[in-house]
């Protein structure tokens, strides 16, 4: 039975992590789930871990940053390469 609680709410939290456009709203949307819990409260790592895993599926927001040996990284330069 458990099992099947964990699979269903897993199925729940991806399919809502890909239904936003942009990190942005997905980002918005998962924040959402702190609203009213500060750090003080006991369930805050909880639903701090909640927020992260909505984000789940969602697209990373775009980067460029100069490495060390000069060269310039992008996000889509790195896609399907393991770092």
């Amino acid at each position: 039975m458990k099992h099947i609680i964990l699979v269903i709410m897993f199925s729940f939290l991806v399919e809502e992590s890909v239904k936003a456009q942009t990190y942005k709203e997905q980002y918005t949307k998962c924040y959402q789930l702190m609203n009213g819990v500060n750090m003080q409260d006991t369930s805050y790592f909880t639903q701090k871990l909640k927020m992260l895993d909505c984000l789940i599926g969602s697209n990373a927001p775009s980067f460029s940053v100069k490495a060390l040996d000069g060269k310039i990284l992008t996000l889509p330069k790195l896609k399907g390469r393991l770092l």
